[in-house]
């Protein structure tokens, strides 16, 4: 749950709260308000069904966009929330936005940092010129030395983006067939996308096409994605590689799933491809690994 935490100093706060993961906190410089609002489809908008909540997930959208001051939620509570930054950036300008998650309450925070208050002080500056040296480093370490300044920069912004991509996917395929009419003993059911996966229910973190644009997976470009993770996270792309064979993703018949407006769409045998590849550059640097 995310709620709006006492704030002063021209900082506004989000706290989450999480039964496993304990208390954090989003400190937003400078933010004009927060917007709040829940994670939930507007099956209004989309089917002509009522909405089990007046806040929905394109309420911040329709609040910014539409001007729909009744889109957020005015005790200032949900499951998805933004700050707000009515900003003018101008032709040649640029405007810097400081934000700060921490584990630390806004009370212990004011007490542990300085300078310009709370969690933006000088200890703020200083881890991120710290972690700026630490990508440049790291990438250094990853990108050839005969590339030339444009090509190395064009190449870290690739892989800082596949990076980026990674997201938690959750798709239980059994109770979405149930919640549209599907019923495998049925022999008059209607048929519907993925029926013959009931067994399939994804929760874990996967490399994304794109979070925003395309925020499923596909396992035809996962394949091509690990062998750009395995430059920078080669345990993440051996994961990945993994968990399209899983039982949970793997069909019975040991079909890999393809993508989840039909799994079973035939794909050219990638992934088999991909492993040996990633095991062949892995034994290029002495590290291969069998298991």
């Amino acid at each position: 749950m995310l709620r709006q935490a006492a704030s002063g100093d021209g900082i506004q706060i989000i706290a989450a709260s999480h039964s496993e993961l304990g208390e954090r906190f989003l400190y937003c410089e400078g933010a004009a308000s927060l917007l709040f609002t829940e994670n939930e489809t507007n099956t209004a908008h989309l089917v002509q069904a009522p909405n089990r909540t007046p806040y929905v997930k394109d309420g911040i959208n329709n609040y910014i966009v539409h001007g729909r001051r009744e889109a957020v939620n005015p005790e200032k509570t949900g499951t998805k929330a933004s700050a707000h930054y009515p900003i003018t950036v101008g032709a040649g300008e640029s405007k810097i936005l400081c934000l700060r998650l921490s584990d630390l309450a806004p009370a212990a925070s004011a007490q542990t940092e300085d300078g310009r208050g709370g969690p933006f002080g000088r200890g703020f500056d200083s881890v991120m010129e710290f972690r700026r040296r630490e990508a440049d480093e790291f990438y250094g370490s990853v990108i050839p030395s005969s590339l030339s300044a444009d090509e190395a920069n064009v190449m870290r912004q690739a892989l800082a983006g596949m990076l980026w991509s990674k997201q938690f996917y959750y798709y239980d395929v059994d109770k979405w067939l149930k919640e549209h009419g599907a019923d495998p003993f049925n022999p008059m059911r209607r048929a519907q996308r993925n029926d013959h996966w009931h067994h399939m229910l994804n929760s874990d973190i996967v490399s994304m096409p794109d979070k925003w644009e395309y925020p499923w997976y596909a396992a035809w470009d996962l394949a091509f994605h690990i062998l750009a993770l395995d430059l920078v996270d080669e345990d993440f792309g051996k994961q990945q590689l993994e968990l399209m064979v899983q039982e949970s993703y793997l069909h019975p018949s040991g079909q890999l799933p393809a993508y989840e407006w039909n799994f079973a769409d035939v794909n050219p045998p990638v992934h088999a491809w991909s492993t040996i590849f990633t095991y062949r550059l892995q034994q290029a640097h002495d590290h291969a690994d069998i298991d």
